[in-house]
């Protein structure tokens, strides 16, 4: 969840996108993005890496505002990420 000042009270969008890194040793990075009409996403439904094998990644956010000289992209989380329901079988 993001918490984001709008005084206006803008119609805003917010792009979550997670990247993983590494995946299947290939040069460019996986991503999903996925568009919500408020700050909050639920990531566990993503599905990213194999078995035991940790992989860097990241979760940005990017706030839409209806002109988009003023939207704006924050990186809100990375670090190492597994894909849990492979690896408890």
């Amino acid at each position: 969840r993001a918490t984001v000042e709008n005084p206006s009270g803008e119609n805003l969008s917010f792009d979550w996108t997670y990247t993983v890194y590494g995946f299947n040793n290939l040069g460019n990075p996986l991503q999903r993005t996925v568009r919500t009409a408020s700050p909050a996403y639920d990531l566990v439904p993503e599905r990213f890496g194999a078995l035991d094998t940790p992989y860097e990644c990241t979760v940005d956010l990017r706030v839409n505002a209806p002109d988009p000289a003023r939207s704006k992209t924050l990186r809100v989380w990375s670090g190492l990420c597994i894909n849990l329901p492979e690896v408890v079988r």
